[in-house]
């Protein structure tokens, strides 16, 4: 799955022009939690490591591409499970000193999905939704890994592999 939509990302920006994600060596993932902490690489390892049961298995359905977050295509990811990992992590991360969660990533909002471009112009969101009525986009697929990073570039602290 992570190859397909890798493939996708890549006719997107040839495609609509726009080469973020490309340039940038975004691959497809979907993020589950955004926080922003002061507390020591460690601490937070640890409180990754610990709130997860590895025996988790995650599969997941893939809705049609949309464009509703501005700016960006993307593809709705249906499980609610994510939503359980969702606050699962909210709620651990939350325990740590001066650790703030984004907003936009905390349970109430928390909208599962893989960005497939990203900072498009109004005229490249345009040219990737009618890309995008003409793409064979994989209906579903199993995650492979829960990986924490930090940073941009990401850089990972800590993997979690669900196979």
């Amino acid at each position: 799955t992570s190859h397909a939509l890798d493939r996708i990302i890549d006719d997107t920006a040839e495609f609509t022009g726009n080469d973020f994600m490309t340039a940038n060596h975004i691959p497809a993932h979907l993020t589950l939690l955004q926080f922003h902490s002061k507390a020591d690489a460690e601490k937070i390892i640890s409180v990754f490591e610990n709130a997860f049961f590895p025996d988790y298995k995650i599969d997941v359905s893939f809705k049609k591409c949309q464009s509703e977050i501005p700016h960006v295509l993307y593809v709705p990811v249906v499980n609610e499970k994510l939503m359980k990992l969702n606050k699962m992590f909210s709620d651990s991360f939350s325990l740590l000193d001066e650790t703030i969660i984004s907003p936009h990533y905390c349970p109430e909002k928390f909208y599962p999905h893989v960005s497939l471009a990203k900072r498009l112009e109004d005229f490249q969101r345009k040219k990737g939704i009618e890309f995008m009525k003409e793409l064979k986009m994989p209906s579903s697929g199993k995650i492979a890994s829960i990986v924490l990073t930090e940073g941009k570039p990401p850089k990972k602290l800590s993997e979690i592999s669900l196979t």
